[in-house]
């Protein structure tokens, strides 16, 4: 007999249970079944909480967002450049740091809803850095520099670690952001 737990608890159970089988099958090849069967709920429970296998996947990428967010928010009381060092960092301990979110992040970029919050996370994410580079610029912390063109970039190498880190198991992406954010302060520090 399943005991009763709270409605945010099994909510992150079937979640759990989707991200696992999401990486394991793809999105497209998970049924409903095999998320009741990995999170040993049932079929009741399951749909009480999500009403399709599209709105379990978008449960996910919502816990994900809400998870990076939260995270960033905690730098907001740091110089710029500490703060722009562990945001990639949040970033990339959020992607690698969760057993079969790499596999699934594939499925997130095939799936149409889920593509257009990856843009408005990207776009978030720019917003959040140029704010946070024009604060170090005014603060000197930062040498005037073009804040846009700056978060941009920092946003598509860590993009590209996490993609290499997703073909290459070995990679040290986590090291790699911070060579290549101490090789980019020297440019853009004060």
């Amino acid at each position: 007999m399943v005991k009763h737990q709270p409605a945010e608890h099994r909510r992150q159970q079937i979640l759990a249970a989707a991200l696992t089988c999401f990486a394991r099958q793809g999105y497209f090849q998970t049924r409903m079944d095999d998320i009741v069967r990995e999170s040993g709920l049932s079929k009741g429970a399951l749909y009480h909480h999500f009403a399709s296998k599209e709105d379990v996947f978008m449960g996910l990428f919502e816990r994900f967002e809400q998870d990076i967010w939260a995270a960033w928010r905690t730098t907001s009381s740091l110089p710029a450049q500490d703060a722009i060092e562990q945001q990639g960092t949040i970033v990339l301990d959020q992607v690698l740091g969760i057993p079969g979110l790499i596999d699934a992040w594939i499925e997130f970029l095939r799936h149409p809803e889920s593509r257009a919050r990856f843009a408005n996370i990207y776009m978030q994410s720019r917003r959040r850095l140029t704010a946070t580079i024009r604060a170090g610029i005014r603060g000197g912390q930062l040498r005037r520099c073009n804040a846009s063109a700056l978060a941009a970039t920092l946003t598509a190498i860590i993009e590209g670690l996490v993609l290499q880190a997703m073909v290459d198991r070995n990679f040290d992406a986590p090291r790699s952001w911070r060579l290549a954010w101490q090789m980019l302060q020297q440019g853009v520090g004060t």
